[in-house]
């Protein structure tokens, strides 16, 4: 069995990133995960998350998809 190999990936950096993209929305969470701040992370995640219900219930109270 021949091993496959590693594709280098490039990716935009946040500034020009939209600002829906995964990487940028989710950030803060890396950026403290990284710094090993779990309370920082959690907090982040948690506002996060917080702020995605909100939009999801706009989007149903509207009726949006």
């Amino acid at each position: 069995m021949v091993p496959l190999s590693v594709v280098p990936k490039t990716v935009a950096p946040l500034e020009e990133q939209h600002e829906l993209e995964t990487r940028r929305v989710w950030s803060s969470v890396t950026t403290a995960l990284l710094a090993k701040d779990w309370n920082a992370a959690s907090r982040a995640k948690q506002t996060l998350e917080q702020a995605q219900r909100v939009k999801a219930e706009d989007r149903k109270k509207w009726g949006l998809p």
